[in-house]
């Protein structure tokens, strides 16, 4: 049960897009076919993960070929599946056209089949407005509850798990993370937050970045 909750947290922190019932409805009867499985109200924990746009798929296949099957499949992952520390539960992300939906695929332990698949969309957040320019200066260091808010909000939109949460320190990584979204999304890479970088980051039309690219930005800013 612990490791069934960590990956549900993993896997609705991902960033708020504006998907649909009808989306989660689209992809669950997508899923199901795939699977040949069946779509149920889904079960506890499921009940109190994300937004109430959730299904759930139960498949007699494994949760390995349920895995295979669906990247497989014509469904737009972003990218490979992710786990905690067991591969039978795993989770990932399907783009739409209204945005971006949650999948988990766990072992069913209820007995109606081997594997569940969970298909949801991330609770809806609130978002305070921005108080003042965030950016980095090495002398008087920017700390505060918008900085973590900053922060958390940066690893939820690169699929990062928090952790403990941002430690409300706007230093050199922080820095590289802004960066890094600024570049994927658009935005002229100056690593300053100012309004329009705060409403693109924590707007439902907020594109993931990687981790790596942060990774090369820090690297390259050491030299």
């Amino acid at each position: 049960m612990k490791r069934l909750l960590q990956v549900l947290l993993l896997a609705c922190a991902s960033t708020a897009l504006a998907t649909s019932s009808t989306d989660v409805d689209r992809v669950a009867n997508t899923v199901a076919l795939d699977l040949d499985g069946v779509i149920m109200n889904c079960p506890a924990p499921f009940q109190n993960s994300g937004s109430p746009a959730r299904r759930c798929v139960s498949t007699d296949y494994s949760t390995a070929t349920s895995r295979r099957t669906l990247t497989a499949s014509e469904l737009s992952l972003y990218g490979a599946w992710r786990t905690t520390d067991d591969p039978n539960y795993v989770y990932n992300w399907i783009s739409t056209s209204g945005g971006s939906v949650n999948i988990v695929i766990v072992p069913d332990h209820s007995g109606r089949g081997q594997a569940l698949v969970y298909l949801g969309t991330p609770a809806k957040t609130t978002v305070n407005p921005l108080q003042r320019i965030l950016r980095l200066v090495p002398s008087t260091r920017l700390h505060g509850s918008d900085v973590m808010a900053l922060q958390n909000r940066l690893m939820d939109v690169s699929r990062t798990d928090r952790g403990r949460g941002g430690d409300g320190w706007f230093g050199p990584v922080t820095e590289a993370n802004v960066i890094a979204f600024q570049s994927t999304n658009g935005l002229k890479p100056t690593g300053i937050v100012d309004q329009v970088t705060w409403d693109r980051l924590f707007s439902s039309t907020a594109q993931y970045f990687s981790p790596d690219l942060v990774k090369a930005i820090a690297a390259r800013s050491k030299k």
